[in-house]
């Protein structure tokens, strides 16, 4: 794009790239000893009156905005500036363009960065909006950078222990080590976030940021995991995140509606069934209990003693079933239903590849667990704080390509790729904990020198790791609730064989959000066919099946729909059972370690596969287990000999059965001197 009087506007700072150190650090050295300094640069497009952005606080306040008020920015121009921002504080940086296309690339080249202590913290995209925000933090420990070479990777660090991937297992693995004194820890984090599964996606748009950070009204949704499993344990999950005030506005009443929310399968008092008489608005029946009742009986306890002896896939017993009996249309699609959303919504799993007599039956039950998304917390934004205490250990968009333990004796060589520059870093370390998903596993990401042993890999192909999917709606207006009932499950009986899984179980969770809220939630076959769909296809089915209940339901305020089969550093849900196998002790062998490799996981917990739990539990595991190496190789001596790994065995009595489910630079940013907030 055309920058003709660039200089003019910026005569020192008009080609940032090569901005001479001495300039950097005379502006640096303004900043008080708590504040970073931060760049702004703005490029405009060919239409830049349509720009303009805001910079606020933690609090929403506006620290800094532009255009000057009346005025415009120029065209194709080029705008710098800088501004002292408090160290370990949180930022918004909040775009507007008046047309809604953006600002790159059909109308120019247009583009706006923010840069603190020479490390970039925002940038934005060739996306269309009319609003866009974006989040960031100001890291505690930023420290100077005086030379141009600083802000790149090494090519090489040393460090004791490594840990691939920051989900739960991941946060737990790492806590515990640094809290037994390992300080030299690097954790690599393929994606842009921590948390993994446990995505909280917040009003303002950020994903996984700590409650503390966001306004009290915030509406997370979870786009992942939703529970939090209690156990009695003092090392647990959920010991620590009660003791350390993260529950503090979580509802913790094991027998409250919200514990026992997921309830059991079929009929029970937090759920309501819907009957589909036809295909128009309102063409449904809601079912009274005692229709619910018989539905119980029969179909559903009769196919569960069907299913005892069945040795094939819930697909194939379910036809065999049908085959064998005269069901009534409601019946077989009750029967379709309970399959679809008791199997296949707290598997993942496809039903066709479902042992038929495993898993879930009508007194499968889950007690004592928490619903971590009511308004103002989220469960992701939870890993978000619980994972401040390692910030300075964790690197984001930092993907682990290669896990070499044969090239140099007694040590382990991890190759990552930085997503940014796509560049190649090599760590070197005494020992690394592998957390990523069983699915990245089995797409061979990583490449192991040497291969995993054929146990390893057996029991990473026998295992299976499924699809499930969500599509919420969120209504700003309160009036919505009061059209659909006040139970937490709401169910969708389809007239078809082939749409009974297919956005017919919704969650609402509108009291916990302060707004109304449906969450659709589709697993199998039908969340793969979804992640093919458009965003607009996946809400007209969501919005038409709402319709055939609540036929005066509008059109929602936010939508927010996921594609975790898509998730390229995911790849899925989690893991289920598979036909043949013995999940337990397939399991068992993908969490033993392999000499200097460690593995934790959702997958690799054995009973407690698919939770939060599980996967915190094992990394506390992996920690143990590494712990071995890193006080073997350690200079300086801890003990006299190594310690002893003790593998903690999970008590099934804790537990029920676990499932799933600023004026100066304002506006021309010409200034030489930052500003300070």
């Amino acid at each position: 794009s055309g920058t003709s009087n660039a200089a003019d506007v910026v005569p020192e700072l008009a080609i940032a790239d090569v901005l001479p150190v001495s300039t950097r650090s005379r502006l640096r050295s303004r900043c008080a000893e708590n504040e970073s300094l931060a760049k702004l640069e703005l490029n405009t497009d060919r239409y830049p009156w349509e720009t303009s952005w805001e910079l606020l606080d933690r609090q929403q306040k506006i620290i800094l905005s532009g255009p000057p008020e009346g005025s415009n920015y120029a065209r194709e121009n080029r705008y710098l500036g800088h501004i002292c921002l408090e160290k370990g504080k949180r930022y918004t940086l909040k775009m507007y363009d008046l047309q809604g296309d953006g600002i790159c690339c059909g109308w120019g080249d247009g583009s706006f960065k923010i840069s603190v202590d020479g490390s970039n913290a925002v940038q934005s995209d060739d996306s269309d909006f009319k609003v866009k925000q974006y989040s960031f933090r100001v890291s505690a420990t930023a420290k100077p950078t005086n030379s141009p070479s600083s802000t790149t990777e090494p090519d090489e660090i040393f460090v004791e222990a490594v840990v691939v991937g920051a989900g739960w297992a991941g946060i737990s693995t790492a806590r515990d080590l640094q809290n037994s004194g390992y300080t030299s820890l690097l954790i690599l984090e393929a994606n842009d976030y921590v948390g993994g599964r446990s995505k909280s996606n917040n009003s303002d748009g950020t994903i996984n940021v700590p409650p503390v950070d966001l306004s009290s009204n915030n509406v997370p949704i979870e786009m992942g995991s939703e529970w939090l499993y209690q156990s009695g344990r003092p090392e647990s999950q959920y010991s620590y995140l009660r003791g350390g005030g993260y529950l503090s506005k979580v509802n913790t009443n094991r027998y409250s509606d919200e514990s026992l929310a997921l309830g059991k399968c079929g009929a029970n008092p937090l759920t309501s069934f819907y009957w589909q008489t036809g295909s128009s608005p309102g063409q449904s029946q809601l079912l009274n209990n005692t229709k619910v009742n018989g539905l119980e009986s029969n179909p559903w306890r009769s196919y569960n003693s069907f299913k005892s002896s069945c040795s094939s896939s819930h697909e194939q017993c379910k036809q065999a079933y049908f085959n064998s009996r005269s069901l009534s249309s409601l019946q077989r699609q009750y029967l379709n239903l309970i399959i679809d959303s008791c199997g296949g919504i707290n598997s993942s799993a496809r039903i066709d590849e479902l042992p038929a007599d495993d898993t879930f039956t009508p007194d499968y039950k889950i007690s004592n667990k928490h619903y971590m998304s009511p308004q103002g917390v989220g469960f992701g934004n939870t890993a978000a704080a619980v994972a401040e205490q390692l910030k300075d250990k964790i690197r984001l968009n930092s993907k682990v390509i290669e896990i070499n333990t044969s090239s140099t004796p007694g040590k382990v060589i991890v190759t990552y790729e930085v997503a940014n520059s796509g560049s190649q870093v090599r760590v070197i370390a005494n020992s690394v904990a592998v957390t990523v998903s069983l699915n990245v596993l089995k797409a061979n990401n990583i490449n192991f020198v040497p291969q995993l042993p054929s146990w390893k890999q057996d029991a990473i192909n026998g295992m299976g790791m499924g699809v499930m999917n969500k599509c919420v709606f969120v209504w700003d207006d309160q009036a919505v609730a009061q059209l659909f009932p006040k139970k937490f499950w709401i169910e969708l009986i389809s007239n078809q064989d082939s749409t009974s899984g297919r956005w017919t179980t919704f969650l609402n969770p509108s009291a916990q959000k302060g707004k109304p809220t449906l969450v659709g939630w589709v697993a199998g076959k039908d969340a793969m066919r979804m992640e093919d769909q458009t965003d607009d296809e996946v809400k007209a089915e969501m919005v038409s099946n709402l319709k055939l209940m609540f036929p005066d339901i509008r059109e929602p305020d936010r939508v927010v729909i996921t594609r975790w089969g898509k998730e390229p550093n995911i790849l899925g849900a989690y893991s289920h059972h598979t036909i043949g196998r013995d999940f337990r002790d397939d399991s068992s062998a993908l969490g033993n370690p392999v000499g200097r490799i460690i593995f934790a996981g959702e997958a690799t917990a054995g009973y407690w596969e698919a939770t939060t739990v599980g996967a915190w539990a094992t990394g506390q595991r992996a920690a143990r287990e590494m712990k071995q190496y890193l006080t073997a190789d350690n200079v300086v001596k801890r003990s006299s000999s190594p310690e002893t790994v003790v593998v903690e065995e999970f008590d099934e009595s804790d537990l029920s059965q676990p499932g799933p489910h600023s004026n100066g630079i304002q506006g021309y940013l010409s200034q030489d001197d930052p500003i300070r907030k």
